[in-house]
């Protein structure tokens, strides 16, 4: 029975280390979509959203859909936004992020106190493509110093994957504009420091939030997974060692 000991403490110590990082709950989970109400970690501001058919669209204007958590900025974890958009019908346009979760009524409704990617469709005149920028405050100027990334990249309809992976001051931003559902391939990422650029961001308004105005733009699923933190696996691995140290000495005994 003895040699069974220490392969069963290592998949212990090991499972009590990836869990490590997600204790608090409601910091990590995923919605489908698929039920009658959203996940309660998540938050519809204003009551726009509805669900149907394993999907979830906004009927309002343009509103977001946040976390209950607020304190993601202390967090390492990696979001997954998976969401189509429709040529036609309107500015098919998706934006997601960290921050609040406000509004900037000053520029659009666009989310204010936050940094987000944002996807257009190629139909809309005014603008088409990616980008990943912020509004530091109301009174903001939309400058180059507030864009992080912009490219030409169009989104042309089906579905597509937006990612934000952040690790420490570090958050990375990516999309797959042709997602196939199955293998994420990001056509453009880009990586801020959040300690530099977002000095705005902290333990009360760093949720995590996407959304939509009334248009052809549909979410299927979104994610967010834990990132394990480095010094809980070295933990467990030197409690794994201690241990099969002990019995290999009690064996010799």
């Amino acid at each position: 029975m003895r040699r069974f000991i220490v392969p069963g403490l290592a998949l212990l110590l090991l499972s009590v280390a990836m869990d490590a990082s997600s204790v608090e709950a409601g910091q990590y989970f995923v919605d489908s979509f698929d039920g009658p109400s959203l996940s309660p970690n998540l938050v519809d501001v204003d009551g726009t959203y509805r669900l149907g058919g394993g999907n979830l669209r906004n009927t309002g204007s343009r509103n977001y859909v946040r976390t209950f958590a607020a304190d993601y900025i202390l967090q390492d974890f990696v979001a997954d936004l998976t969401y189509s958009v429709t040529t036609g019908g309107g500015p098919a346009g998706m934006f997601f992020g960290m921050g609040p979760g406000t509004k900037n009524s000053n520029f659009f409704d666009e989310p204010l106190q936050a940094v987000f990617f944002l996807d257009y469709a190629g139909d809309w005149p005014f603008f088409q493509g990616v980008d990943v920028r912020q509004w530091p405050d109301a009174g903001s100027q939309l400058l180059a110093e507030n864009y992080y990334f912009s490219s030409g990249l169009i989104n042309q309809g089906g579905f597509a994957r937006a990612r934000i992976v952040k690790i420490g001051d570090s958050m990375t931003f990516s999309a797959d504009l042709r997602f196939d559902g199955v293998q994420f391939r990001p056509q453009f990422q880009t990586t801020i420091d959040l300690s530099a650029q977002t000095p705005y961001l902290n333990a009360t308004n760093s949720r995590l939030f996407f959304g939509s105005g009334s248009s052809p733009t549909t979410f299927h699923e979104f994610s967010i997974t834990a990132v394990p933190e480095p010094n809980a696996l070295v933990l467990a691995l030197v409690g794994l060692l201690t241990t099969a140290g002990r019995l290999i000495v009690r064996r010799s005994n």
